[in-house]
C-alpha cells in the first residue's frame, strides 16, 4: 500500500500541486520565469497578508499528504507522524507570527490595553480553576480517591494543567475571532470599487481590497490557531507517554514513604502515601504504565499516655 500511495503523490499531487503554481505565473505575466523562481519570486513581491496566505498554502500542502498517509495507510509510521506534526507546528508559528505581529491587532491592543489585560488577568484565574478541575479529575481517575486526601499532588497537577486551560480558552476565542473577522471579511466584499493588483501588474485588476484581504488572512490565522493547538494537545494526551508522565508527577508530589512503614513487603521503588488513621496508598512501578495504584491498610501502634511517662522515666536511667 506504500508504494502506491507514493506514486500517486509524486506522479500526480505533486504535478498538480506544480501545474497550479506554473498557471498562476503565466497568468500573472510571469511565463518567462521557472516556477521555482516564481515560488520564491512571490515570498518577495506579495503583501504581507497575502504573503501569510501563501506560505500557509504551502506549509498545508506539505502537511495533506502526510496526514492523509497517517490517517489511510499506516498510523503507526513514527518518522511520517513526526513530520505532520511539525508541518502543523509551523503553520502554528507562522500564523501566530503573522496575527500577533499585524498592525490591525496591535493598534487595537495600542488602543485598548487596560481593557485587554484586564482580560487577560481575569482569564489567567478562570484558567487556573478550571485546571485544578482537571488535575482533581486526573487524580480521582487514577487513583480513585478525592483529590483532597493528596493535597500536595493536587496543587502540582494544577500548575501543570494550567497550559491545558489555556490552550482551550484560546481556542474557543480564535474560533470566534476566526467567524468576526470571516463576517468582516464578508461583509467588505459587497463594497465593489478600483482596485489594483497584489503584484503590481497593470494587466492584472484584482477582485479583493487589501483591506478585504487582511480580513481573510487574520480569519485563516485564527483558524489556525483556535484548532492546530487544540488538536495536537489532544493527540499528545490520549497518548500513553502523557497518562505515564502523570502517573510520575503525581508520585513525586504525594508518595514519599517506604512500604516498611505499613508492614508491607518491599517492593523495589514502591512508595506509599498516607491518608487517614489506619489507610494508605501504595504506588508500585509498572513497565506499562508507570506506576499502579493500590489502597491498603497501614496501622500504627499509638503509643498511649502512660507509655509515655513511661519512656520519660527511663530516659533518665539510661543516661
Amino acid at each position: 500500500m506504500d508504494a502506491p500511495y507514493l506514486l500517486a503523490v509524486i506522479y500526480i499531487y505533486v504535478p498538480v500541486m506544480w501545474g497550479l503554481l506554473s498557471n498562476h505565473a503565466t497568468r500573472h505575466g510571469y511565463s518567462h520565469v521557472s516556477t521555482i523562481v516564481y515560488a520564491f519570486k512571490l515570498n518577495r513581491i506579495l503583501p504581507r497578508d497575502e504573503r501569510t496566505m501563501y506560505l500557509l498554502a504551502i506549509v498545508f500542502a506539505l502537511f495533506l499528504p502526510l496526514s492523509l498517509y497517517v490517517i489511510f495507510i499506516d498510523n503507526t509510521n513514527e518518522p511520517v507522524a513526526s513530520a505532520a506534526i511539525c508541518t502543523l507546528l509551523l503553520a502554528c508559528i507562522l500564523a501566530a507570527s503573522s496575527f500577533f505581529t499585524s498592525p490591525a491587532v496591535r493598534g487595537i491592543y495600542g488602543k485598548h490595553k487596560i481593557l485587554l489585560n484586564s482580560v487577560v488577568i481575569i482569564a489567567g484565574a478562570i484558567n487556573y480553576s478550571r485546571a485544578t478541575s482537571y488535575a482533581e479529575g486526573a487524580i480521582v481517575y487514577l487513583t480513585g480517591l478525592r483529590a483532597s486526601e493528596l493535597p500536595t499532588a493536587m496543587s502540582w497537577l494544577s500548575i501543570i494543567m494550567v497550559p491545558l486551560a489555556w490552550v482551550t480558552m484560546l481556542a474557543i476565542g480564535f474560533v470566534a475571532l476566526y467567524s468576526m473577522a470571516l463576517f468582516g471579511a464578508a461583509a467588505k466584499s459587497t463594497n465593489k470599487g478600483p482596485l489594483t493588483s497584489p503584484l503590481n501588474q497593470v494587466h492584472i485588476k484584482s477582485t479583493t481590497s487589501k483591506e478585504h484581504t487582511r480580513l481573510y488572512s487574520l480569519a485563516f490565522c485564527c483558524a489556525i490557531l483556535g484548532l492546530t493547538p487544540i488538536t495536537l494537545t489532544s493527540l499528545l494526551l490520549k497518548t500513553d507517554w502523557a497518562e505515564i508522565q502523570i502517573r510520575k508527577q503525581l508520585v513525586s508530589a504525594s508518595f514519599h514513604v517506604n512500604p516498611e512503614a505499613c508492614s508491607l513487603p518491599q517492593i523495589e521503588d514502591a512508595k506509599i502515601a498516607l491518608l487517614e488513621a489506619g489507610k494508605a496508598i501504595i504506588a508500585i512501578p509498572d513497565q506499562a504504565l508507570g506506576y499502579k495504584f493500590r489502597l491498603t491498610q497501614c496501622p500504627k501502634n499509638w503509643i498511649t499516655p502512660e507509655e509515655l511517662l513511661q519512656v520519660q522515666s527511663i530516659a533518665p536511667m539510661t543516661k
